[in-house]
């Protein structure tokens, strides 16, 4: 039995929960904001549903590049470059 792997997800790292991080951060900055300035609660509300989606959709691929080609996400896991950004995916929680 072959198994094909989709290019797609080879080389999702932990550097794109950077993404949801920060756009999670401009939610909460933008709702620690003057409650006066017209539209901001809904620009953070936008931000925040944005930030949730980033995370989900990460997730997801991030599952997959993992299941799909677990010898790149090791290499990613052992390469002390990539691996400080291990802690970005933990921060969108």
């Amino acid at each position: 039995m072959t198994t094909t792997t989709s290019p797609t997800f080879a080389h999702i790292t932990p550097n794109w929960f950077a993404a949801a991080m920060g756009t999670g951060i401009v939610s909460v900055a933008a709702a620690s904001l003057e409650p006066e300035i017209e539209g901001l609660k809904l620009v953070s509300e936008i931000f925040w549903v944005l930030a949730v989606l980033v995370l989900c959709a990460l997730i997801g691929a991030f599952a997959t590049h993992w299941s799909q080609h677990r010898c790149q996400a090791l290499a990613y896991l052992h390469s002390p470059a990539m691996f400080p950004f291990y802690g970005a995916v933990a921060m969108p929680y």
